[in-house]
């Protein structure tokens, strides 16, 4: 069933409100003056890291989306690369659920179906949301380890076996590419597509494990400018701040359609789940709004200046 633009505008308009309101019920518990300080004193070579590992892990993921389009067409340049991942950034940050990135990725490459490199987008979001999903998985269980559960040997072994399972299945099988593949076979006719295109069954374990291991990375990134940004206000253990921000990602991760850039439900689980660490909600808070500031509303920016480029 199409969607009607006036539906397109209507649910828009309700992620960005809900931001709005999200944000609204967070600033509402926390003293303004208090907020202002953490903004105010945060360390000056603190932010500096920080920053400098938001660039790192905007060059792993283009990095990561030009293996994908290399593999699919070696002639695919890479400043047609950098546009498209920047340009699809942008899009998922104004649509619903981010779906936008998914097709806005193909506006650059025009030498190529919409079909082709929005599969390509969703592999690429697969490998990276599967090592969100791994290490949320073994943060909450360490949280549970930490602060809740005695048992520590059954855990352990439960976070291991869960482990090895989702490595096996992310690193050795086929799963996603046969699903994708079963899609594309229904709907080849009607696009007139052949999906000897892809060559996505064509994949090493050396490329499945540099895909893996690209996704881990950046997750780790991520934990450390969490770690840098709070260590700015107190000591606190790098562990717990890996854990903490791996859990944090896994739950965002199921709450993608709320928010704009989930603007408003990732600084809600920074306050949740830092605050039992000992974290102040205002450091929590500020934290958060400063990695989305590095990592998504920068990158969204380029992203616009790409488009703006194109369309003059």
């Amino acid at each position: 069933m199409k969607i009607s633009t006036l539906t397109k505008y209507i649910l828009l308009l309700f992620q960005y409100l809900l931001s709005v309101v999200i944000l609204y019920f967070i600033f509402k518990t926390i003293a303004w003056n208090d907020f202002a300080e953490v903004i105010k004193s945060i360390n000056i070579w603190n932010l500096l890291v920080v920053f400098i590992l938001a660039i790192v892990i905007q060059y792993l993921q283009i990095v990561r989306w030009g293996f994908l389009l290399k593999n699919y067409d070696f002639h695919i340049n890479w400043k047609d690369i950098i546009e498209s991942y920047f340009i699809g950034i942008t899009a998922g940050f104004i649509t619903p659920g981010q779906v936008g990135e998914f097709f806005a990725r193909k506006i650059n490459l025009k030498n190529h179906s919409l079909i082709n490199i929005s599969t390509l987008a969703f592999i690429d979001k697969l490998y990276l949301s599967g090592t969100t999903y791994l290490l949320g998985i073994i943060g909450i269980f360490y949280f549970g380890i930490t602060f809740f559960i005695n048992d520590l040997e059954l855990l352990i072994t439960l976070i291991l076996i869960l482990a090895l399972i989702f490595s096996f299945l992310l690193l050795f099988a086929n799963l996603a590419t046969m699903i994708i593949f079963k899609i594309l076979n229904k709907i080849k006719n009607l696009f007139n597509l052949s999906t000897s295109d892809f060559k996505l069954d064509n994949y090493s374990f050396q490329q499945r494990f540099r895909l893996f291991g690209n996704g881990i990375f950046i997750t780790f990134l991520i934990s450390l400018q969490f770690y840098f940004t709070i260590s700015s206000f107190i000591n606190i253990n790098l562990m717990n701040v890996i854990a903490g921000s791996s859990s944090l990602l896994f739950i965002k991760s199921f709450i993608f359609f709320a928010g704009v850039g989930d603007l408003g439900i990732r600084e809600g689980l920074s306050i949740f789940i830092f605050t039992k660490l000992g974290v102040t909600a205002p450091v929590a808070l500020g934290s958060a709004l400063l990695i989305f500031f590095y990592n998504l509303f920068i990158p969204s920016i380029v992203g616009l200046i790409f488009l703006i480029r194109r369309n003059k």
